[in-house]
């Protein structure tokens, strides 16, 4: 009998996004048992957008827990808000295959989906498949996934083909490989085509990572248990790197080549290649720092001048394109 799996999907001011990602999860064959949408305490009409969406499409709700191995076969929409997820009865209190959470407020990527995780704790699931609310996935991809995943008992956190929205190209294969001393990640397989990412047998591609990417990522309940949760002193960016560096020693990655999930880059943080966003810049590079003195303290001064020769090539750039 397939592993329960709960789908989060963390929403910050995007609603459209969250709703399409939203749509072609519950289009997934199977689909999950438990679909989690937390709202991170968005500024605009986002939470009632999102119910009164779920509300309206309920035959694509009832798929939801009708795969013959749920525990919990009611398909009601229940909300909660993040106070309730704090009652110590809150397991005894579960009976739906939907949530939507509310965040009292915004702490970031990690505190986000980490009230989805205890929720999916607290409902008895094997794992967790954390979704950026600007993807879409294939019906296929969360099966292929998933059974990728418990292959075998020491995989921990599981990675899919990411493709660029816009081109159809490959974002990553599962994820890719950092640099301790420059922080800067290299993403396994960015650029090819479907068809070159499929040729390439996934143990090499596990060979060649050291994390999953954050768009899609599933991680097990033993990996959650062991490991912790994502740490949210980094609000936004290198969760995923941290995960994976904390449970390096006891758990390998996972790749399913065969789950095609669909990723517009940045629709909710603003960040993608190409744009220059002092903003997002100045927390990427807090992120990174932080990154690094959690598990490679001694390797922060090349970071700091590699941060110098960054700045020094971005304003000389500037300087001749003026």
């Amino acid at each position: 009998m397939p592993n329960p799996i709960a789908a989060i999907i963390l929403n910050y001011n995007n609603w459209p996004d969250t709703l399409l990602c939203l749509g072609s999860v519950l289009q997934s064959s199977p689909p999950p048992e438990t679909i989690i949408v937390v709202d991170n305490a968005s500024s605009g009409s986002d939470f009632t957008e999102i119910s009164r969406w779920i509300q309206n499409n309920t035959a694509m709700v009832e798929r939801l827990g009708q795969t013959g191995q749920s525990s919990h076969p009611k398909t009601n929409l229940r909300i909660l808000d993040e106070d309730e997820l704090k009652n110590t009865n809150l397991p005894n209190s579960l009976d739906s295959n939907l949530y939507l959470v509310k965040a009292s407020r915004n702490r970031g990527y990690a505190a986000g989906n980490n009230l989805g995780i205890r929720l999916a704790m607290a409902a008895g699931m094997d794992g967790v498949w954390i979704l950026n609310n600007d993807t879409i996935v294939t019906p296929s991809a969360f099966a292929a996934m998933r059974e990728a995943l418990f292959a075998a008992p020491d995989l921990g956190l599981c990675g899919c083909l990411l493709l660029y929205a816009h081109s159809g190209l490959v974002q990553c294969q599962a994820g890719g490989s950092m640099s301790k001393w420059t922080a800067i990640p290299h993403l396994c397989g960015e650029g090819l085509s479907v068809e070159q990412a499929l040729a390439i047998p996934a143990g090499e591609v596990l060979g060649q990572i050291t994390y999953i990417h954050g768009a899609s990522i599933m991680a097990s309940r033993h990996f959650i248990e062991s490991v912790g949760l994502m740490y949210e002193g980094f609000f936004l960016y290198n969760e995923e790197q941290d995960w994976a560096w904390r449970g390096k020693d006891k758990f390998r990655l996972a790749y399913a080549p065969q789950a095609m999930v669909y990723h517009k880059e940045g629709a909710t943080t603003g960040w993608s290649k190409g744009k220059f966003n002092v903003n997002i810049i100045k927390i990427l590079m807090r992120s990174r720092v932080l990154l690094i003195s959690r598990h490679a303290p001694y390797a922060l001064p090349v970071l700091f001048v590699s941060f110098i020769y960054a700045g020094a090539r971005m304003l000389l750039r500037r300087f001749v394109r003026r």
